[in-house]
């Protein structure tokens, strides 16, 4: 058992971890406040707030992506998004006039997908949905997205030789698909990707990188909306 340390307070708590064992979780410093966290090598990462005092990292992916929430500093709680050392609020990110106030994000996979909760109908104060309803969410990003996640999972795993270059070369070819608008034409790299990936299990890959590789293709390949 590994004590994980705090940012210099008496509190701290971790809710998920990734392959690579980062571990996403919370903090506090000497004042108690909770900040959210990734625990990483040995070193507490404070991903920062929305400007408020408080905050929690409740998930994170094999790409160190990590999801959760803040307050922000009008003293309301929202869900956030940790992306390449930069804190975002998810409300941000979706679709103007969504109806919705996303006031927690619970877990993300290797696509960057999202799960989490939002206040329906009504306008959210501190940790409450005032005059609205709390519903579950799923967030997806855009196909192009994804298949851009796909290729820096592959390179976070590290692969060398002939196996990592034939997987990249299929990545290469679903995104020549992508971009020709032909979501016919994704199917099949897609499918040469998850078995490309078990047939590297020894040489390029481990036996769960092959198996995380081949669930991400998977998910894309059950998305239909390629624009």
């Amino acid at each position: 058992m590994s004590d994980l340390g705090t940012l210099g307070g008496t509190k701290g708590g971790a809710n998920k971890i990734n392959l690579f064992g980062e571990v996403a979780g919370w903090s506090s410093y000497a004042d108690d406040n909770l900040q959210p966290v990734i625990f990483r090598g040995g070193a507490i990462v404070d991903l920062g707030t929305l400007g408020g005092q408080e905050g929690s990292a409740w998930g994170i992916n094999d790409l160190g992506r990590a999801v959760g929430y803040s307050y922000t500093s009008e003293n309301r709680r929202h869900a956030t998004l940790y992306r390449h050392g930069t804190l975002y609020d998810l409300n941000d990110l979706v679709p103007a006039g969504a109806g919705v106030e996303l006031m927690a994000a619970t877990a993300i996979d290797d696509l960057g997908r999202i799960v989490g909760f939002g206040c329906y109908g009504g306008q959210v104060a501190g940790p409450d949905c005032i005059g609205g309803q709390i519903r579950a969410v799923l967030l997806t990003p855009p196909p192009g997205q994804m298949l851009q996640d796909l290729f820096e999972l592959l390179r976070r795993f590290r692969s060398q030789g002939a196996g990592a270059t034939s997987l990249a070369a299929r990545l290469g070819e679903a995104t020549r698909c992508f971009d020709s608008g032909d979501a016919g034409c994704l199917q099949g790299p897609l499918s040469a990707i998850a078995s490309e990936a078990q047939a590297q299990v020894g040489a390029a890959l481990t036996e769960e990188q092959a198996r995380l590789l081949a669930a991400a293709t998977e998910g894309l390949k059950a998305t239909r909306d390629y624009r």
